[in-house]
């Protein structure tokens, strides 16, 4: 008889966990000769460390499952990935998935393929399974002209940095950035729309260094909205240059360059002010080079902070701006009245 099936949680699987290899291990899961379900012992390790609060001990236990999923479900598996991935938003945001339990089988952990509990589900509700995480982007009616884009036409060229689903992209032959929230950047994603379309109604819509707001992405299948579209800045492909966090030697670059990109900042953050908008996470990774005109763009306006360019006590405040905007004029090495 097979012991009370060990559930697979998705928290425990990296992104490529079902295509690398384990650690180079050949290891066969047989349990055997042994008293405690492997699952169980498992579990019951993960409990422990949770208890304890020891977050080193359970991210190995994570490692253990992770591992034990893959090899024992290496066949099962494979089903994902029969079909040629068709490069679109869909298929990154909305992948396949296998719903299975890890149970010892007379004696050997195995893999079991449990039915889809989400059956006729929209691919919207799939994913966030939990109706109380269910969002949709806010006051969408009040922004005017922009085209809808459904996730089935948005080709994906290159999953970016940020959180959620950040991506750049081609749609009718032109590369945008694309926003798709998920559980943990829906407020992010919210208040990027805000700030943006703030600034495109605003007198320095055609001015502002900042991505322009294109339009929104919604879910091929039901139309929930679940993202923006942006402006692409073209940048440097590789980190140097890219931005200014990615220049290995601020003083190596011409004082006279570093000065325009200190005067164009301070320029943005003072309009984005002036228009009652605030940048929220200031500092310098969030600052573009655009590799045709050698000029700054202010970009991710999804708010919080980062350690050592902001504080939460100003966190998403004109005085937390200002306070970021000091210490990248320090980054920089410049004087502007010198």
């Amino acid at each position: 008889m097979p012991s009370p099936p060990m559930h697979a949680h998705r928290t425990w699987w990296p992104e490529e966990s079902v295509t690398a290899p384990v650690k180079n291990k050949m290891q066969t899961w047989d349990n055997s000769h042994s008293g405690t379900n492997l699952e169980d012992q498992l579990i019951q390790e993960y409990k422990l460390a949770e208890d304890e609060d020891d977050v080193e001990q359970a991210s190995v236990v994570s490692e253990k499952i992770v591992d034990l999923l893959v090899q024992a479900g290496e066949s099962t598996f494979k089903k994902l990935s029969i079909a040629t991935p068709s490069g679109d938003l869909h298929s990154l945001v909305f992948p396949p998935k296998l719903y299975c339990s890890l149970a010892t089988v007379e004696g050997k952990v195995q893999v079991i393929e449990q039915p889809d509990p989400y059956l006729g589900a929209s691919e919207y509700d799939r994913h966030f399974e939990d109706e109380d995480h269910q969002f949709s982007l806010r006051n969408i009616g009040q922004v005017q002209g922009l085209t809808r884009y459904s996730t089935k036409v948005i080709r994906v060229l290159e999953r970016l940095r940020g959180n959620g689903y950040v991506v750049r992209v081609l749609i009718d032959q032109r590369e945008y950035c694309v926003k798709v929230y998920d559980y943990s950047s829906y407020r992010a994603v919210q208040r990027e729309l805000h700030c943006l379309h703030k600034i495109a109604t605003s007198r320095y819509a055609a001015t502002l260094r900042t991505p322009k707001l294109i339009g929104f992405v919604e879910s091929a299948d039901d139309g929930h909205t679940i993202g923006i579209v942006e402006e692409y800045i073209p940048h440097a492909e590789t980190y140097e240059m890219s931005t200014l966090a990615y220049i290995e030697d601020i003083a190596t670059i011409d004082m006279g360059r570093r000065k325009k990109w200190s005067s164009q900042i301070r320029t943005a953050i003072a309009q984005l002010h002036e228009i009652g908008v605030i940048w929220g996470d200031a500092k310098p990774s969030n600052i573009l080079i655009q590799s045709e005109t050698d000029d700054i763009y202010l970009i991710d306006f999804g708010g919080g902070y980062t350690s050592g360019w902001g504080t939460k006590e100003t966190m998403e405040t004109i005085e937390g701006d200002i306070q970021a905007l000091e210490k990248i004029e320090e980054y920089l090495q410049v004087e502007l009245n010198s």
